[in-house]
């Protein structure tokens, strides 16, 4: 099993009855085993369900500020980083400290895709 990271590099490599599994940064390939033909394999590719997936905190705290504004942020998430001077820099360092207010500003940020979607 080779494991790296980064994008573009083989991730992980999982091996079971008549299939192999592939990683590839967010992607994971899976390889199907013709029981029939011995070198016949299908591909199937599967996508992360998980919404905030590939977006990076830094791009979440500024679309949030994008949309809202500091003032409408800091009052629908009362915290100190949004309130009082804030910016970019001083939000993520907080919020890459602190789950319980990362998790109510990626609410947030959902809430925020929803409606853009309308």
């Amino acid at each position: 099993m080779y494991k790296g990271t980064g994008q573009g590099i083989l991730l992980g490599f999982d091996t079971g009855n008549n299939r192999k599994s592939l990683r590839w940064g967010h992607l994971r390939l899976t390889l199907f085993h013709n029981k029939m033909k011995d070198d016949v394999w299908f591909m199937s590719e599967q996508k992360s369900k998980d919404p905030l997936h590939g977006v990076t905190l830094e791009q979440i705290v500024s679309s949030l500020v994008e949309y809202y504004g500091w003032p409408v942020l800091g009052s629908r998430i009362d915290i100190r980083c949004f309130n009082l001077d804030p910016s970019v820099k001083s939000s993520l360092k907080f919020l890459r400290k602190t789950p319980w207010a990362r998790k109510k500003v990626e609410k947030l940020y959902l809430v925020m895709k929803k409606e853009e979607g309308r």
